[in-house]
């Protein structure tokens, strides 16, 4: 690891009568230094330098980009000039200090010059020796769009695990060096929320804001964020809930916090989840957007079942109808909908008065395993069975749409089971599910893609709202 620092070297005109010598203040704080100084500079980059070097004193290269034309008038000044204010404050550099990196007048910057930077901070190509150094840049020197050079190095840089600790820029007019490593720094937190948005992982904001914020707000955030993807990632669906729960609320705090950015960033990314508020819904949406599919498919199979006999009150479950028990890894819920409301067939009172069916003998007779065909009638006959089944179906869903919420929720399962490499409870007679699946319009899953998958959780999603009210059109009629 070592320090370096990068710039592009300005020209410095041939005519001494038009050198204009500068002292330029250095506020304390600047790159992080205690006292304030005053430092002399004629060429453009030799005040930044200096104050680099105070700053950084273990500096090990200060890499120059030039033309040809700076190399010939400007480059030998500004080396004799930063050698002899090292000696003067008993800085010690390496004899090779400089390296030089010829940017030719024709060349252009990512084709030629960026791949020499590049191999003059890391030997032998990226991802090979030199990982982990730190880099200054200057920021003064050069064109118009030099800055633009610099940040795109610094940003590939950045990817191959260097980091850039500090910028300047010498303001002319006003004389004074300025620090401009915070703006820079901003760049870090936009790519951090990017990362946040589409990933939901926080390590570059961790990065950015430290590990314990001076605001609370920003680190309960992290916080939240943290252990919501970790509840999904690790499976702990029963924690989904709460962990939403504690994320909204530092997402509303978070709106009030001191960083500026950050609260004009936060709209955008309340967006990506499309609601004011982190619900399943949104968390499925979330997911299915950032490409975290494994994860939208593990949410929907442990979370939809509550919406369905909760918030979304599509089934109630009648008093004196038989509560599926939950275990550590099982919620409640969905024990209720996958082993109760789903093998309604097989009820009490249903048996009661139909008896088996002969579709389900000849299954059972011939699997030897009926599990999945108990399913499969309670979604055929549901109009039937549903008043005998001690489930109360939401006037606002027809039958038909709650067979299809019934058919998306045991596909999506059998997707997240092969995904998983899982065998469903032992049964032996899946191929009846997946045969009546298919049918239905489902893909088979040995031909699912993931784009397919996205598909059917984004269709199931919308099959679980309700129809929109139809309009009264006609004219109450009046008494006569």
């Amino acid at each position: 690891m070592a320090k370096k620092i990068i710039l592009f070297l300005s020209l410095l005109s041939e005519d001494e009568s038009k050198r204009k010598t500068k002292d330029y203040a250095c506020a304390a704080g600047v790159l992080g230094m205690d006292e304030a100084h005053k430092i002399t500079g004629t060429q453009t980059n030799e005040a930044p330098v200096k104050a680099m070097l105070l700053a950084h004193p273990d500096v090990r290269s200060i890499i120059c980009i030039v033309t040809p034309q700076a190399k010939e008038s400007t480059l030998d000044f500004f080396k004799t000039h930063i050698l002899e204010f090292a000696r003067e404050k008993q800085i010690k550099l390496p004899d090779d200090i400089f390296k030089i990196i010829d940017f030719q007048n024709d060349e252009v910057f990512t084709e030629g010059p960026l791949q020499r930077v590049l191999n003059e901070i890391q030997p032998g190509g990226m991802g090979k020796n030199s990982m982990g150094d730190e880099i200054l840049l200057e920021t003064t020197g050069g064109w118009r769009n030099t800055m633009m050079y610099l940040l795109l190095l610094s940003r590939v840089l950045t990817y191959n695990h260097n980091q850039t600790i500090g910028a300047t820029y010498a303001d002319f007019n006003n004389q004074q060096i300025t620090d401009v490593s915070d703006l820079l720094r901003m760049f870090d937190l936009v790519g951090g929320m990017q990362e946040m948005s589409s990933f939901g992982n926080v390590r570059t904001l961790r990065k950015y804001f430290g590990a314990e914020p001076q605001d609370e707000r920003i680190g309960e955030l992290l916080d939240a964020l943290e252990a919501l993807n970790e509840a999904i990632t690790l499976c702990r669906t029963r924690q989904i809930n709460d962990c939403m729960a504690q994320f909204n609320l530092a997402l509303k705090a978070v709106g009030e916090c001191s960083d500026p950015l950050l609260r004009v960033l936060i709209p955008a990314f309340r967006y990506t989840f499309r609601e004011r508020e982190l619900t399943t819904v949104g968390l499925i949406r979330w997911c299915l957007s950032a490409d975290m599919l494994q994860q939208a498919i593990t949410v929907y199979t442990e979370r939809i079942p509550a919406e369905i006999f909760g918030k979304r009150n599509i089934l109630r479950i009648e008093d004196g109808t038989p509560l599926q028990p939950s275990s550590e890894y099982t919620d409640a819920n969905v024990s209720q909908f996958v082993k109760g409301f789903l093998r309604s067939s097989h009820c009490t009172q249903y048996l009661n008065k139909f008896g088996l069916s002969d579709y389900y003998r000849a299954q059972k007779d011939k699997n030897g395993d009926a599990h999945y065909a108990e399913q499969i009638e309670t979604i055929v006959d549901m109009g039937k069975i549903l008043p005998y089944s001690g489930y109360k179906l939401n006037p606002a869903y027809s039958t038909p749409q709650m067979q299809t919420i019934a058919r998306d929720y045991l596909y999506i399962k059998q997707i997240r089971n092969m995904t998983n490499h899982a065998n469903d409870e032992g049964t032996s007679d899946l191929h009846l599910l997946m045969d009546y699946l298919v049918k239905c319009g489902y893909h088979p899953l040995e031909k699912v893609t993931a784009a397919y998958i996205r598909q059917v959780i984004e269709n199931a999603l919308k099959h679980l709202e309700p129809p929109p009210r139809e309009a009264n059109t006609k004219k109450k009629k009046g008494k006569k």
